[in-house]
């Protein structure tokens, strides 16, 4: 995934903010690798609304090295690499999040998502989901995503 560190705060108001003043307060873009965990023995047969009461299956957010030139980083020409255990399971050449652009997810949480939480604080993080999908790994792995030219993280799982 990629993460916006936001740097300034984008308080609720009553004329939406334009994609530029949402980038002008984002103080850095990161690598990050989500944690998929449930509380579910059986998490496949769980209903929608008990998987989100399960936190949509968030088990952790692993952070990485990232850029603070934010204008710099074009998300839908971004490469990455997954791999597990020395091994590249994973390989796209741009964005591979079905839902497109981070940024427009982005205006969007900055616009309507956040206006009940009176909108978002300087020092918040925004995860934009997944552009490798989800990879099944045990114990003992060690997972590396890489974007080329913006950063990595790297997680060795317990």
């Amino acid at each position: 995934e990629l993460v916006y560190e936001l740097g300034a705060d984008l308080p609720e108001r009553a004329t939406p903010y334009s994609a530029a003043e949402v980038l002008q307060a984002v103080a850095s873009v990161r690598a990050a690798i989500e944690v998929c965990d449930t509380r579910y023995a059986a998490w496949a047969r769980q209903g929608e609304w008990s998987r989100l009461a399960d936190q949509a299956c968030h088990g952790a957010l692993v952070v990485g090295s990232g850029t603070t030139d934010v204008a710099g980083v074009r998300p839908l020409e971004q490469s990455v690499s997954l791999a597990v255990n020395g091994a590249v399971v994973v390989q796209h050449a741009a964005w591979g999040n079905p839902a497109g652009d981070p940024l427009r997810l982005l205006l969007w949480l900055a616009n309507v998502g956040a206006r009940s939480l009176g909108g978002l604080r300087a020092g918040q993080w925004v995860t934009t989901g997944s552009c490798t999908g989800t990879v099944l790994v045990a114990p003992g792995t060690q997972v590396v995503a890489d974007f080329p030219g913006l950063g990595s993280v790297e997680l060795l799982l317990a």
